[in-house]
């Protein structure tokens, strides 16, 4: 064969030792393909058995992972189908590995070229009487299935079987007894199969908390209330009155002077800290107001 010749002669060339597996029967059948990787594999494992090999290294990488995600779906396969392909597994006693899950065709076509290795495509791959080949050219031409996204679920899948399965031999082992033709799980200190919510911690101050914080709030809005003098006129804090209106003209008698003198209006100011009417010591422009008989406001 043009492949195994072309294998043979590199492995020479590198100085790698190489052997050529063969079937002893043709593979004939209705899925040839299916036929052809249990007869591989099965030779393979010999041949690694055979030589001592400590495991069996492949080549699949993400195109392979993703279309046999999409067949096994098309399929209705269940968590272990949809799981694909293994980056490591047992096949027939020998471990098998598969490293190049996470690398596009693509990119490997280019680092094979780049280092001048020769590589050989396989005629099958053309083949449309294969369901991989329809899924592979369904792939080509429809970029948006995301090959990386179909093998990375196919991935996380593949390690919730791994942990179904492991925590159904921890259960099968720890639990069960088998007897009378009969199997007795213990269910015993497992968790629930729909467990309540769980409550949230019961807050004992709350209640104190949120009185003292009412109460503060009315303290608050008290101390924002404006403070009023004995014949119910509104104080206004000395800094904001003088803001905004800082001389106040005074109500004269008739037939004094037009002019009319001018002085600071604050007789009494807000002490902030204490929140209290305090008044201001007599000054002496209120003297004199007084002695005229001006009307002080």
């Amino acid at each position: 064969m043009e492949e195994s010749a072309m294998v043979a002669a590199h492995c020479a060339t590198l100085g790698i030792s190489h052997a050529t597996l063969a079937p002893s029967e043709a593979i004939t059948g209705a899925s040839i393909q299916a036929q052809a990787r249990t007869t591989r594999y099965a030779l393979l494992t010999d041949h690694a058995r055979a030589i001592g090999a400590g495991a069996l290294v492949t080549g699949h990488h993400a195109d392979d992972q993703a279309e046999t995600f999409l067949m096994r779906a098309a399929r209705g396969s269940g968590l272990a189908g949809l799981a694909g392909v293994r980056a490591r597994t047992e096949v027939h006693g020998v471990t098998v590995i598969r490293p190049l899950l996470d690398w596009r065709r693509a990119e490997l076509r280019a680092i094979v070229r780049r280092a001048e290795v020769p590589f050989f495509d396989d005629p099958s791959n053309h083949d449309d009487r294969h369901d991989r080949t329809r899924f592979r050219r369904l792939l080509d031409q429809n970029e948006w299935l995301g090959t990386p996204n179909l093998a990375r679920a196919a991935a996380a899948l593949a390690e919730t079987d791994t942990d179904v399965r492991a925590m159904v031999d921890w259960i099968w082992t720890e639990r069960a007894k088998v007897g009378g033709g009969e199997v007795k799980l213990a269910v015993e200190n497992l968790p629930p199969r729909n467990p309540p919510p769980p409550r949230p911690p019961r807050d004992r101050h709350g209640p104190y908390r949120r009185r003292h914080r009412r109460a503060r709030m009315d303290r608050g809005r008290q101390h924002r209330k404006p403070a009023r003098l004995a014949d119910g006129r509104q104080a206004h804090h000395a800094s904001r009155d003088h803001r905004q209106r800082p001389w106040r003209r005074l109500a004269l008698p008739r037939g004094t002077a037009k002019e009319k003198p001018r002085i600071t209006r604050p007789s009494v100011h807000t002490d902030q800290r204490k929140s209290r009417v305090v008044p201001l010591p007599l000054t002496c422009a209120r003297l004199s107001c007084a002695v005229k008989g001006i009307v002080h406001p």
